[in-house]
């Protein structure tokens, strides 16, 4: 079972079948659950239809609810699960705003829709410094359980681009 997303919505191929429209959802991120394959996690852009950028259907994408308790933010770029324990998963929070480069963070999630943030920098939360990272794609290596994290040149790590990586983002109270 293969789901893709585009301008017009989902769309869902089985055995190599035609693509099937499924919901008219313009997602930005997609993602099918490891334990439950209806389950499926969508990220998009801020909506008010469903107050809410991480989205969760668990018939196939039919229908749609809220599931990102805990966080906000402009959109999400990116959802991966853990293969490990398929119960963690993150998310790539970006931020729209009108001045500068768009903010972007990373949150760690639950399948029971509740998300945290993750601070990815040594520093006071809401101060910068040039270790600041601006959270812009996510990858994840299932045989280390290596999480990483692609950050933007900005001005506030001295137009650096680089990539965090973590052992143990997985772990209670860490990064």
């Amino acid at each position: 079972v293969l789901y893709t997303t585009t301008s017009t919505g989902i769309y869902k191929s089985v055995d190599g079948a035609p693509w099937a429209f499924v919901h008219p959802l313009v997602a930005n991120a997609l993602a099918i659950d490891l334990v439950e394959s209806e389950v499926l996690w969508a990220g998009v852009t801020w909506t008010t239809e469903y107050g809410a950028v991480i989205l969760k259907s668990s018939d196939g994408g039919k229908t749609w609810g809220k599931a990102d308790y805990g966080i906000s933010g402009y959109g999400v770029s990116q959802i991966v699960i853990d293969p490990a324990d398929p119960n963690i998963l993150y998310a790539n929070l970006r931020y729209g705003g009108r001045f500068g480069w768009p903010e972007g963070w990373l949150a760690r999630g639950g399948r029971n829709g509740t998300w945290e943030r993750l601070n990815l920098w040594d520093a006071p939360p809401g101060q910068f410094s040039d270790t600041a990272c601006m959270a812009n794609g996510l990858a994840f290596d299932p045989d280390l359980r290596r999480l990483y994290v692609g950050c933007d040149t900005y001005y506030y790590n001295n137009n650096r681009v680089f990539f965090l990586m973590s052992d143990s983002a997985h772990e209670a109270d860490n990064r």
